[in-house]
């Protein structure tokens, strides 16, 4: 079983928590099988969103242990509107930057992530012809309105292997629930799907 990160980091919001948590509910689901990632296998994971980086850490310190295997992850580092209205909850939005870069350099395969910075819609051109070969984990925790779910899984869901996991963070939330519902019903093969109380986890078809 995976457990939380190393106090060496440098976590506000400790929001990968539900990552965690959700992967822990899925390694109990017999159904799930496809969705508990063999540490030792080679993978490349897709990450929209970095914040702070526990996520894109949790990620490195559990499922990057092959040498070929890959971590692109994504943010403008600027944080979205909700944040930068109630600034003094997001202490420290202004340097996230700087915070997330430095937790990834201590990570336990941080020579294996790459972190991208910019808007997603902006660095897909440049990433789809990079993966062309396909990511084998999409994780997406962008924006939460429906716009931006709609906007990423509708760029990126494309790059997803056949039997890939796309994990959508913020599932609870309406809005994004809203924009995920809407962008599945309409382009989404999904073999097998489980809510696992805030994230939703998904098989491709």
């Amino acid at each position: 079983m995976l457990f939380e990160l190393d106090k060496k980091y440098q976590i506000t919001h400790e929001w990968y928590h539900q990552l965690l948590n959700g992967y822990k509910v899925i390694t109990e689901e017999p159904r799930a099988k496809k969705l508990v990632f063999d540490p030792a296998k080679q993978r490349t994971i897709l990450e929209i969103g970095v914040y702070e980086g526990a996520s894109t850490c949790w990620w490195s310190d559990n499922f990057l242990s092959h040498p070929d295997s890959r971590l692109y992850s994504i943010d403008p580092f600027t944080g979205n509107d909700e944040y930068k209205q109630n600034r003094a909850s997001f202490p420290t939005l202004d340097h996230i930057e700087v915070i997330a870069r430095s937790n990834v350099a201590k990570s336990n395969n941080a020579g294996k992530v790459d972190i991208r910075k910019g808007c997603s819609w902006d660095l897909f051109p440049a990433l789809a012809q990079e993966l062309k070969a396909g990511v084998d984990i999409l994780y997406v925790d962008g924006e939460h309105t429906s716009n931006a779910v709609v906007r990423d899984l509708s760029l990126y869901y494309p790059l997803l292997k056949s039997g890939g996991a796309l994990i959508l963070d913020d599932y609870g939330n309406e809005e994004v629930k809203k924009g995920v519902d809407g962008a599945l019903s309409a382009f989404g093969k999904i073999e097998s799907a489980f809510f696992t109380g805030w994230q939703l986890w998904l098989v491709k078809a």
